[in-house]
């Protein structure tokens, strides 16, 4: 293997053509330069100086990999300066994950004003169902996701706040003064939920399952906003999350419940402490918390969550 050392020894040399003067400079015995050079041709398999009577000069293949060396020493150098950041509270780079709903309503106001504090800070969104957040996180993919990890997921999980589901009634829905819907008087209806592997649908399954009903009809889609519109066209009831309903104005929306019982999970800050786990972690849990208990700007998401915080 290529030692970084003897590479920036050998560039050290070739901009100097003088073995005494790249030595005094790098801080290295002329024996032991010479060594290091020569051990690094050997490994390479050519010869990168010319040495004579008349001092050094670069051969040909001297020539063509000095340049590509260099950048190998310069990107070695950046790599190192990117890891000491990640080591500060102020500096470095945070993947989080989260469905598109929770983006929507969550990660992107918190995100948004890190960035505006902590300049230098870089912040990667992966957006995916549930089950794709989970997977990433235990792989080291992303640091942190927000999402609902059941307890059988060996993971950990910092509880942020308990999500409910929502049905988004259609405008020929039989409207009653009921602050909530019962499920058994909805999956009569057509059922417009997110596909599997999101949250939202795991609750609805598991909702139906242990009430022993079935569900009349189930059209699935990605999108919380496609089933918002379905439901206002008349297609069916919208099944969504809490999470989702946060910035919807004008749409009648009431939590689904079981003999009276709202349907709801925890949603946590998920992460694997078996992977690196970046200083700057820290500030995202901060802003986050802030958010989700004072923060004016999430004042709407707080009227349909209860906060764990």
């Amino acid at each position: 293997m290529i030692n970084l050392r003897s590479l920036q020894l050998f560039v050290a040399t070739a901009e100097r053509l003088s073995m005494s003067k790249a030595a005094v400079a790098m801080n290295i015995s002329q024996p032991a330069l010479s060594r290091q050079i020569k051990h690094l041709e050997n490994h390479l398999g050519v010869s990168l100086l010319h040495r004579s009577g008349q001092g050094l000069s670069l051969t040909a293949e001297g020539e063509q990999l000095l340049p590509h060396m260099g950048d190998l020493i310069a990107q070695a150098q950046a790599l190192m300066t990117r890891a000491n950041q990640s080591h500060t509270d102020n500096t470095g780079f945070l993947r989080l994950g989260a469905t598109p709903q929770t983006i929507e309503a969550v990660l992107a106001p918190v995100v948004n004003k890190i960035l505006k504090v902590h300049k230098g800070i870089e912040i990667n969104i992966f957006e995916g169902r549930n089950s794709q957040l989970l997977e990433s996180v235990d792989a080291g993919a992303v640091h942190c996701a927000i999402a609902w990890a059941p307890t059988e997921q060996q993971l950990d999980r910092w509880d942020l706040f308990r999500a409910r589901l929502y049905a988004v009634l259609p405008p020929d829905y039989t409207k009653n003064d009921n602050e909530a819907c019962e499920l058994k008087d909805i999956v009569s209806w057509p059922i417009l939920s997110l596909k599997r592997g999101y949250m939202t649908r795991s609750m609805l399954d598991g909702a139906i399952y242990y009430a022993g009903l079935r569900a009349h009809r189930v059209i699935e889609s990605g999108n919380t906003q496609t089933i918002r519109a379905l439901a206002r066209s008349g297609m069916g009831v919208g099944i969504v999350s809490s999470t989702a309903t946060s910035g919807w104005d004008n749409d009648v929306i009431k939590p689904i419940t079981v003999d009276g019982k709202c349907i709801e999970e925890t949603v946590s800050a998920v992460t694997n402490r078996h992977n690196h786990q970046p200083a700057v972690l820290s500030i995202f849990y901060e802003a986050l918390s802030e958010f989700l208990l004072s923060d004016p700007a999430g004042h709407k998401f707080r009227e349909y969550i209860t906060c764990l915080v």
